[in-house]
């Protein structure tokens, strides 16, 4: 099972935490899984908003409105 799941719908993308044995409590790997799941985010051009949600509850956080391109 991994630590994080990663879906995207359209223009929204969503990480949602994926440990609910520990309440998604963050581990050591948690920094770098997150990196990941971020930049695969803000590598598709579709995805214009991300949202953190944890596989226990339907809570939901916006990440960001809006992804800036350099």
């Amino acid at each position: 099972m991994a630590r994080i799941e990663l879906r995207k719908r359209g223009p929204i993308g969503e990480i949602r935490l994926n440990r609910p044995e520990v309440l998604n409590a963050m581990g050591r790997e948690w920094p770098e899984d997150m990196l990941g799941a971020a930049r695969e985010m803000q590598n598709d051009a579709a995805v214009r908003v991300v949202l953190l949600s944890e596989s226990r509850s339907n809570h939901r956080v916006a990440l960001t409105a809006r992804l800036t391109v350099e």
